[in-house]
């Protein structure tokens, strides 16, 4: 119990020390790197650090483990207007911090040929990335928001619903991670 104390108290003397050094710019960043390293020590898998202006309460910094999903990011899609991502750090004034409009089938000209889009995607909170799907193709995405994308395969650590892939590794097929088994992949 004391040499966990102690152990604490040294990480937020080294988070501390390390703060001094930052510009005002990377503060932000610092912060959430920071209090990745808090949570991840509390043994937890998301946090947030608030700021209050004004009285009013709102999220300044979230930090989430990897397959946890963030709190301040929203993805919704628009349809004709493909897939919109939202910073929801003050609910009041959502920003919008990225897009993406895949590219139509058809003629603008010609109204019966173009479509409406059928969009849907899914966040792979794991690996950084936004999986889109429409009438034109299936995209891989990512944006700063997410974080820095991970690219190469890797085995689902966490699902964000539990039991909702429940044996679905087991049955894998080696084509799934391209022409590996799931034992070559992480361990």
């Amino acid at each position: 119990m004391l040499e966990e104390r102690l152990r604490f108290e040294t990480l937020l003397s080294q988070l501390s020390a390390g703060l001094i050094h930052v510009p005002a710019s990377g503060l932000d960043k610092a912060l959430e790197h920071g209090l990745g390293q808090v949570v991840t020590f509390l043994g937890a898998d998301r946090g947030v650090l608030d700021e209050h202006r004004s009285g009013e309460p709102g999220t300044r910094i979230s930090w989430a483990a990897p397959g946890i999903a963030k709190p301040n990011f929203v993805a919704m899609s628009f349809f004709n207007a493909g897939l919109r991502i939202f910073d929801i750090t003050n609910p009041g004034d959502p920003k919008e911090v990225a897009y993406f409009v895949p590219e139509r089938d058809g003629k603008i000209e010609d109204f019966n040929s173009y479509r409406r889009q059928d969009v849907s995607f899914f966040v792979e909170w794991d690996r950084n990335l936004i999986w889109m799907k429409s009438n034109t193709g299936i995209y891989a995405l990512s944006t700063p928001s997410l974080g820095k994308p991970i690219l190469e395969p890797r085995k689902v650590l966490r699902w964000t619903v539990p039991h909702i892939n429940e044996g679905w590794d087991a049955q894998v097929p080696k084509t799934v991670y391209f022409g590996r088994g799931i034992s070559e992949v992480n361990g």
